[in-house]
């Protein structure tokens, strides 16, 4: 793999492209992100929507200032993914944590009906023991 492949590797699935701004002298990136995937520009890096739907969104990543490089710009979309599949990760472990809660609480209601029943059953077997004996 050459050394521009590895570098474009951590974000290849989600690039579009790269064009050189020759105005500013700098090059943008685009690049596509699901549609629930955050992200925020900085003082440095800014980034803009060129085109969302329900699945997703075309970003554009481009410099704010003339000393942001390219590296710098892909070292900013590697965070953005980082930064989304930890949250994915998080929302999941979330998600596990509350389907156990759920179990637990179905298995407790479970109990609790069935210990309700039982002691309405008993309640006035023995009230209807109690007038036999009399």
């Amino acid at each position: 793999m050459s050394t521009v492949e590895e570098l474009l590797s951590p974000i290849s699935g989600y690039l579009f492209s790269i064009t050189r701004d020759t105005v500013n002298g700098w090059y943008v990136l685009e690049i596509g992100v699901p549609a629930k995937w955050v992200y925020k520009d900085n003082e440095y890096i800014g980034c803009e929507i060129l085109d969302e739907n329900e699945d997703g969104k075309l970003v554009k990543i481009y410099p704010k200032i003339e000393k942001i490089v390219l590296d710098d710009l892909i070292n900013f979309v590697t965070i953005i993914i980082a930064t989304n599949r930890r949250i994915a990760e998080k929302e999941a472990e979330f998600q596990e944590k509350m389907e156990q809660i759920k179990k637990e609480l179905e298995k407790d209601a479970s109990k609790f009906y069935e210990e309700l029943d039982i002691l309405k059953k008993s309640s006035f077997e023995k009230k209807e023991e109690d007038k036999s004996e009399e």
